[in-house]
């Protein structure tokens, strides 16, 4: 572990599991490197607030899962993508899923963790609220996976119009970018087939994210 990094380490001397995941980063490691690129303090911080939430989560983690080379290289990949992260936000989930990284919800024949933690990184500010919205309208019209048409597709883009502060046609351009990370389906009405209901579905991937995340 590089001496940077005895800053953190005393803060949790009383969190046995915290204590090895800190101690478990090997001098010159890929995060170690990434980790002294940056400026002290902001490091810190990241790191202080991704070290807080895992402190605070439930898991079923223990030393000898630490200690497997399969779990270092998921929490070397979720270092080196929290460390990179400015929004305390999203710090918190990469911590929820690195504490769910034993879930059930990941099945290694078909979902890679590499690919939850790109979708996440991948994410912007905008991008979060569009999906924590879409859950809201899910929720107040008792809307389950996997019944996962949204038919409020106006609803949705008046809210998110009325929230960011932009027109109609930015929060419509907002939701088609995000339908590249797989976690919705926009599905547009097409008139040369007399489709006139637009509509987005949330997808499996999405759910499997937002248990593992807590989002």
């Amino acid at each position: 572990m590089n001496d940077q990094l005895h800053f953190i380490l005393t803060d949790y001397s009383d969190n046995k599991l915290l204590q090895l995941l800190i101690k478990s980063l090997p001098h010159g490691s890929i995060a170690d490197n990434i980790l002294l690129s940056f400026h002290t303090k902001e490091k810190e911080r990241r790191l202080k607030e991704f070290f807080d939430e895992i402190s605070k989560g439930n898991t079923t983690l223990n030393e000898q899962d630490i200690l497997n080379d399969d779990f270092l290289h998921k929490y070397y990949i979720t270092l080196n993508a929290v460390v990179q992260s400015k929004r305390t936000e999203k710090i918190q989930y990469f911590a929820h899923l690195l504490l769910n990284s034993k879930s059930d919800l990941i099945n290694e024949d078909y979902d890679s963790y590499e690919d939850f933690i790109k979708v996440l990184d991948d994410l912007s500010f905008q991008e979060f609220y569009i999906l924590k919205t879409i859950v809201e309208i899910e929720t107040i019209n008792e809307i389950s996976f996997p019944r996962k048409s949204i038919g409020h597709y106006k609803t949705l883009i008046q809210k998110i119009s009325s929230d960011l502060s932009i027109s109609e046609n930015e929060a419509e351009s907002l939701i088609v970018r995000l339908n590249r990370t797989g976690l919705i389906i926009l599905n547009k009405g097409n008139v040369y087939k007399q489709e006139v209901h637009n509509y987005v579905i949330t997808t499996e991937l999405f759910h499997k994210l937002k248990k593992l995340v807590l989002l």
